[in-house]
């Protein structure tokens, strides 16, 4: 009987924890604590979106600092630093801005007319950032894809055509001279012979007359190579410039998304803050300059106000300790009826505790 009564306490007390348990949970939770981790999410993308943007702006930036400094010594690490310093600036001055102005708006619940030099001064350097990485995507896409080699015309001189045909011609006429000797009789040739021999002298003939007239086409032969490499490399470069504008576009545009994202998530910080600020506002007191005002006069107050629900509580602790401790009066209850009347006295006593307080 006595290990019974113990399983039965021991099964109440996991109750009560259970029961607990799921009333901090179903319990709501202040809006910077549900929050905390979306807003600190928000924090490192709005600095990726700033590296993203930066990465852009820095391409078109260094092409204007590389002008001047390109015939100086180390002009290169110096248009380098030049551009980094440069970055960084324009991207926390644009921070600095959006953050003054969306603090305002949100302190505000809107856009009042005192904001208007803030939001004026937040555009133009929103839109110069803008036209930087717009433009710089593309100056970035030529960095990265490599501009095709222009295809050179083969262009033939009259030295090539007589390198090409001489030594044919020279060969055939070596043949000529080799058959006739071989094949002459007492200074005369056969009929088959001789007919042998006039075409192999028309086949010479023949082959001199394509060689005069490749050296009379040359500079006709030479124009249409020109014109073909022309054709081609003008191809080549239609196929580049497309392929710069299509990714520059598409670069462009996600550069713009990041920039809009950025603002996005220095809006939601500082409407996060301004929840924060307005619950510890409500908890502790009013705020001023950052620091709360009453904040010892509340935590010194807090017995004095609370002092009954904290005899409510003692109240509650302790009759949920006789209520475990008590032994049951019917001897004929079952063990698992005796619990569910227990848990429902206990549940009683929270919502009596509840309706009290």
């Amino acid at each position: 009987m006595r290990h019974a009564q113990q399983k039965q306490q021991e099964r109440q007390q996991q109750e009560i924890k259970d029961y607990n348990r799921l009333a901090r949970a179903k319990a709501e939770k202040p809006y910077h604590i549900r929050y905390y981790w979306l807003y600190i999410f928000l924090i490192l993308l709005g600095w990726v979106a700033n590296l993203v943007s930066g990465v852009t702006e820095s391409s078109k930036i260094y092409s204007f600092y590389h002008d001047f400094m390109n015939n100086l010594s180390n002009g290169n690490a110096l248009t380098w630093g030049m551009v980094l310093v440069s970055v960084i600036l324009l991207e926390l001055l644009n921070r600095f801005l959006a953050q003054n102005y969306f603090r305002e708006f949100v302190e505000n619940d809107g856009h009042e007319t005192s904001m208007t030099w803030n939001l004026v001064a937040m555009l133009l350097v929103s839109i110069f950032s803008l036209l930087l990485s717009f433009t710089g995507g593309f100056d970035l896409v030529r960095l990265t894809n490599e501009k095709p080699d222009n295809i050179i015309a083969e262009k033939m001189e009259i030295e090539d055509v007589q390198t090409a045909y001489t030594p044919l011609i020279s060969e055939i006429k070596n043949d000529i001279s080799e058959y006739k000797s071989t094949r002459e009789w007492k200074g005369r040739l056969s009929d088959k012979s001789a007919k042998q021999w006039e075409d192999m002298k028309e086949k010479k003939q023949e082959i001199q007359s394509q060689m005069a007239g490749a050296l009379q086409n040359l500079s006709l032969v030479n124009l249409e190579n020109q014109v073909r490499a022309d054709s081609l490399n003008q191809q080549l470069k239609t196929r580049y410039e497309t392929e710069v504008n299509d990714r520059g576009y598409g670069l462009g545009f996600v550069t713009l998304f990041f920039i809009a994202l950025m603002y996005f998530c220095i809006w939601y910080k500082e409407q996060y803050l301004e929840n924060k600020a307005k619950y510890l506002e409500a908890k502790y007191g009013k705020m001023e300059d950052g620091r709360i005002l009453s904040l010892e006069s509340n935590v010194t107050a807090l017995p004095s106000e609370n002092s009954g629900k904290l005899d409510a509580l003692e109240q509650q602790v302790a009759t949920l300790t006789q209520i475990l401790t008590q032994t049951p009066t019917v001897k004929t209850v079952k063990s698992d009826e005796v619990a569910t009347t227990n848990t429902e006295i206990i549940k009683s006593h929270l919502n009596g505790s509840v309706k009290k307080n």
